[in-house]
């Protein structure tokens, strides 16, 4: 699988990843902690939070989070062996993302569960309230961006409480 395929797979996760929890719409237009989904594909959930003054964000909801035979979809692509039998729920994917100013963070990665690779990245506010987040490989100019959203409606988190 080439990177252009593999990047928008990784942000789908990463915006799961931040459904467990927080209120709809308790965050403003200017805030980017909480809960985002990417704008087109919305199959993952990712919370964006403070972690020891970095940015990061784990998976909190997956639109399908178990395999066929019912089994949760487990972290079976990390690099490192004894990771693989992790849930993808609840994992983190975004990770020591350092505050440029009030709408950007650079320096940070995101990881992408469907392939195990993890790639530099960048996360902008934009002036719509969308996050811009991007995942390149060496430099910014040879990445992907994705477009994430706030969701409209409840979510069921992977610890099967509901995110209202």
């Amino acid at each position: 699988m080439t990177l252009k395929y593999k990047l928008p797979l990784c942000f789908s996760l990463c915006v799961a990843a931040n459904a467990f929890g927080l209120p709809l719409s308790t965050e403003g237009k200017g805030e980017v902690y909480g809960l985002w989904l990417e704008r087109d594909k919305q199959k993952v959930a990712v919370l964006v939070e403070d972690c020891q003054g970095q940015l990061c964000g784990k998976i909190v909801w997956l639109k399908k989070p178990y395999k066929k035979d019912g089994k949760p979809k487990l972290d079976s692509k990390n690099p490192d062996k004894a990771r693989r039998n992790t849930p993808r729920c609840g994992l983190t994917i975004l990770s020591g993302f350092t505050a440029v100013d009030k709408n950007h963070w650079r320096d940070g990665t995101i990881y992408n569960p469907s392939d195990g690779d993890t790639y530099r990245s960048t996360i902008e506010l934009t002036d719509q309230g969308e996050l811009e987040v991007r995942g390149y490989v060496g430099i910014p100019f040879f990445g992907i961006t994705t477009h994430w959203i706030r969701p409209n409606s409840k979510l069921q988190w992977c610890n099967s409480n509901w995110y209202e």
